[in-house]
């Protein structure tokens, strides 16, 4: 894997090579000095992870559940619970029953979606590749619902 950054410019200030499940650096590029920096090596796999799909044990612990987090969080997902306890059947059922409910939150609203945590950057659409993309800045709002647990912006995701 090979990639290019570029700045505001279009002057090439790094490029990335990667072996996609072993390492990843970069290697910084300009007129007065260059480097290159590993910046990710893949870790070792615990013990059984033959039987946990060889995953690492970071993305073994990606779903734990955490308290504290937002009801939006992808974590508190029931059809995902139940994907997890083997109940696929199960899971299945419910996922496309909260597809519908999200559906129809959607139609009820009649507006366009407005992120919860997020803003528009102004005027700040790039062109890349010929497709205007739009920008969004994190407000940093997240944080401090999270810290007094205070979740009244957030819709009921997974109500069915």
């Amino acid at each position: 894997v090979t990639g290019k950054v570029f700045d505001n410019e279009n002057i090439e200030r790094y490029q990335i090579e990667a072996q996609w499940d072993k390492w990843a650096k970069i290697l910084k590029i300009g007129e007065k000095s260059e480097f290159e920096e590993i910046v990710w090596n893949s870790a070792e796999l615990p013990p059984n992870s033959n039987k946990m799909h060889n995953f690492t044990q970071f993305a073994i612990e990606l779903n734990e559940e955490e308290m504290g987090i937002a009801p939006t969080d992808s974590r508190r997902r029931p059809d995902q619970r139940l994907c997890e306890l083997g109940e696929f059947g199960a899971a299945n059922r419910l996922k496309k029953c909260l597809e519908q409910a999200q559906r129809e939150r959607i139609k009820e609203k009649g507006k366009d979606y407005q992120p919860t945590w997020f803003v528009l950057l102004n005027g700040s659409s790039t062109n890349y590749e010929q497709k205007q993309q739009l920008l969004y800045k994190f407000t940093g709002e997240y944080w401090k619902a999270k810290e007094t647990q205070n979740w009244d912006n957030c819709p009921e995701l997974f109500a069915v």
